[in-house]
């Protein structure tokens, strides 16, 4: 990316936000200016997933985290107590079950999801206690429930007709309802936004 990076660009080691305490401040102004900045930046990506991840201070510590065509994998080392935002180019909206597990196995401070249409959510560690299970249960949720069958009904419901991307719409909107209405209980917030274009 060289010249071209947004404000607040710099490679650094995670080491950096340790404050010698364990704790670690968090400079919501500059990081919300810094992922909306890459956020934006990577959001038109197509034929993979795209990655960054910045520093509770704002700063980037790694950009141009190239992954597969529906998943990605960051450095676990970097994610420890930092931000990892990551596009979803097929349009759908939600974090899937890998990407909390992942988050939540590699101590991750916030993971984020960023489509084409400049959509986003984001699950990071509330103030609270915290409940490692999040990933595992909302997987148990997916594969326990007749979820396709939900999808489909709920499909046909909403718009007359059940095809693939009307089925990915409303799998998006169960996860995300999922999340909205559990992801306190275990000690996480989870929002979701849209970014002005």
């Amino acid at each position: 990316m060289g010249s071209q990076e947004p404000d607040g660009f710099r490679e650094m080691q995670p080491e950096r936000l340790n404050n010698g305490d364990g704790s670690v401040a968090i400079d919501e102004e500059k990081v919300a200016k810094t992922l909306r900045a890459f956020e934006l930046s990577m959001k038109d990506v197509t034929g993979h997933e795209m990655g960054v991840i910045v520093g509770r201070d704002g700063l980037v510590i790694r950009a141009g985290i190239v992954g597969e065509k529906d998943s990605i994998r960051p450095p676990k080392e970097l994610v420890k107590n930092n931000i990892f935002s990551h596009t979803h180019h097929n349009g759908m909206c939600n974090l899937s079950t890998e990407d909390v597990i992942a988050f939540i196995k590699d101590g991750g401070y916030e993971v984020r999801v960023v489509t084409p249409d400049g959509r986003f959510v984001s699950l990071k560690r509330g103030n609270g206690e915290l409940n490692r299970s999040l990933g595992e249960d909302m997987q148990r949720m997916r594969k326990g429930t007749n979820i396709l069958d939900e999808i489909k009904k709920r499909t046909m419901e909403k718009y007359g007709k059940s095809d693939r991307s009307l089925q990915n719409k409303e799998l998006e909107s169960v996860m995300n309802e999922w999340l909205s209405g559990n992801a306190n209980k275990y000690g996480y917030v989870f929002t979701q936004g849209r970014h002005e274009l």
